[in-house]
């Protein structure tokens, strides 16, 4: 039997999902597809053959299961490549593969399309379709992989509590559509890429050369194909190349003068230190700054709770509104739809709509706030195809 649950971040899903595994004997892969990852083996070939070595799977047998399942996830190319150094999406490829290399019985996925470009997605529903035991999946918001699903439960208050109707619950892709009267912002260049090169982790991104213009810009491409490494180029925090050493500027800024962006990573839970939400987003900042932008993200009930101990959809926000603390001129957001839930990707493009707009300039200010200038632009990167639909302009690698 293949089941699909859908229910809301930090009602218990994933609690739900490990004790599913641990009662039945499932192969079980968690939300945090990082975590799967040994880090006892330095090519990810050998880590696809952890498990099975543990089990005794002769090593002829091995190659060849490795072989298979390596050309349906398109890791081939990856076989060599340090396991701890992939991208989200190749990360989670590597850590369902893994599952699927022990022959399990029965399977437990959550959240499995975090991170994923449609590569990934086809040959997670192949899998799927195809599995021959029971297969469970939980989600944070209804997806196609229902689709496949003999049972379907939608759970909006929490995991066993009041099931609603498909029609009553909505999913993200009904989410982007812009409202009446919206228009694109006018074609300004904001942001000039000029021939960069970043050489990282066995991989070279560049030459590239673009212009991002004023609005919402979408950083699109398959999994491992540079777009993090990009967004890192644009902060200047990792080394690059191109005809100067200031390879991208703002049009209204002096070549040599730093960029003025707000940066959220992929993997925000390495990026938190302080004991409170509000004193997280303080940082660097201010705490005016911090309460105006906890009212205008809806994150008044988390304020005085450590970041760590927050639900993974309204964690996320949070790493957004870190990001909006100093009033930036650019926001820089790395897959900022991993671990939301129905109400966090309405509210995410709310925040981005109302960067764009000068909303959240002005909701600062008005609160006696700084800001660092005029806000431009947002520039991001997300494998949800419909959801990335609100953005103005995209950038293909």
């Amino acid at each position: 039997m293949k089941r699909f649950v859908c229910a809301p971040s930090g009602s218990g899903m994933s609690e739900e999902a490990w004790a599913l595994a641990e009662t039945t004997g499932a192969a079980w892969v968690g939300n945090d597809a990082a975590a799967h990852i040994t880090l006892l083996r330095s090519t990810v070939e050998q880590e696809l053959a952890f498990g099975m070595e543990q089990m005794g799977v002769p090593v002829p047998d091995m190659r060849a299961r490795i072989r298979d399942v390596a050309g349906r996830w398109g890791l081939t190319t990856l076989l060599q490549r340090d396991p701890s150094k992939l991208s989200t999406g190749q990360t989670r490829r590597v850590a369902i593969a893994s599952a699927l290399l022990r022959n399990p019985d029965n399977l437990v996925l959550d959240c499995p399309l975090d991170g994923c470009d449609m590569d990934a997605t086809r040959a997670l529903v192949q899998v799927v379709d195809s599995f021959p035991g029971d297969v469970t999946i939980f989600d944070r918001t209804w997806n196609h992989l229902a689709d496949l699903c003999d049972v379907e439960s939608r759970y909006p208050e929490g995991v066993g509590l009041n099931p609603v109707a498909g029609a009553e619950y909505d999913s993200p892709a009904e989410l982007s559509q812009s409202s009446d009267g919206d228009s694109l912002p006018a074609h300004t260049p904001v942001l000039m890429i000029n021939d960069l090169v970043v050489e990282r982790h066995a991989f070279t991104l560049g030459p590239l050369s673009a212009v991002i213009p004023r609005g919402i810009t979408h950083i699109a491409g398959l999994n491992g194909t540079g777009k993090t490494t990009l967004l890192l180029a644009l902060a200047d925090l990792i080394e690059h190349s191109g005809r100067s050493q200031q390879a991208i500027r703002s049009d209204s800024l002096e070549p040599t003068q730093p960029l003025r962006y707000g940066w959220a990573p992929t993997s925000m839970d390495t990026s938190f230190s302080a004991k409170t939400v509000r004193d997280e987003i303080a940082i660097g900042s201010t705490l005016r700054n911090a309460d105006a932008l906890i009212e205008y993200c809806g994150l008044q009930d988390v304020a005085g709770v450590h970041p760590l101990d927050v639900a993974s959809s309204e964690r996320r926000i949070v790493s957004v509104a870190c990001a909006l603390a100093r009033g930036p001129e650019f926001l820089f957001l790395d897959e900022p739809t991993v671990g939301l839930d129905v109400y966090g990707y309405r509210t995410l493009e709310r925040i981005m709509r109302g960067f764009v707009a000068g909303e959240i300039h002005n909701v600062l200010c008005t609160h006696g706030g700084d800001t660092l200038g005029e806000p431009k632009s947002v520039v991001w990167t997300c494998h949800n195809g419909p959801y990335s639909q609100l953005s103005d302009y995209r950038l293909v690698l």
